[in-house]
């Protein structure tokens, strides 16, 4: 097999349940917040003060912190269901690699765009890594059926509804509480990490479906 270099050198492959390990994470670090709610405005993604001050750490504490309770659930859940197939696929290490990289980049792509149009936002949650780690699994198991709003439909098709409706909400307006550009962020940093990380075509295995 052909090297393609140090940037898509593989890891060895190891299991040692990444996912199972940043829920827990994740977890504690919602109920610390509520005894320690001082400490958020430190780790919320701002972006004005990401760029005014340096605080690069924002883009990943952000990833740990949640809104609600329904917010972690919904978002734990879809990282257990779809994370954990990805993980055994591709192994404990490349599967971090790509939730924190997934993570990195939604958020980079955020700020760019909130400080180009000015907007005031702060951004949490690990919505972004999700849509990333969905967009893996897609691209992994394109043909597989996943029951989505209580209706069974390919995987691929999932997760080309759920980027249509980021979009759809960004442009109208609507849900504005929702970072709509970390989702879409998320699922383009996916893109980006399997196309040159993994050197897989994501857009083949949506043509093949």
């Amino acid at each position: 097999m052909r090297d393609r270099g140090l940037l898509s050198r593989p890891f060895p492959y190891r299991q040692y349940n990444a996912t199972t390990w940043l829920i827990g994470i994740t977890v504690a670090v919602y109920f610390l917040v509520l005894a320690l709610p001082a400490y958020v405005d430190a780790a919320v993604l701002r972006p004005s003060v990401l760029a005014r001050e340096g605080a690069v750490w924002q883009l990943v504490t952000y990833l740990f912190l949640h809104g609600g309770m329904l917010h972690l659930v919904f978002n734990m859940l879809m990282l257990f269901l779809f994370g954990s197939p990805v993980e055994r696929e591709i192994g404990s290490s490349e599967f971090l690699t790509l939730y924190l990289a997934c993570g990195v980049l939604a958020g980079l792509f955020s700020t760019i765009l909130a400080l180009l149009s000015a907007a005031p936002v702060a951004i949490l949650g690990a919505s972004g890594a999700v849509y990333g780690v969905m967009l893996a699994y897609a691209v992994l198991n394109p043909n597989q059926i996943v029951t989505f709003w209580f209706i069974p439909m390919r995987s691929t098709t999932m997760v080309l509804i759920l980027g249509a409706l980021a979009l759809l909400f960004q442009v109208t307006g609507q849900r504005t509480h929702v970072a709509h550009l970390t989702h879409l962020g998320g699922l383009l940093a996916g893109f980006i990490y399997l196309r040159l990380r993994l050197g897989i075509d994501p857009l083949g295995a949506f043509r093949r479906r």
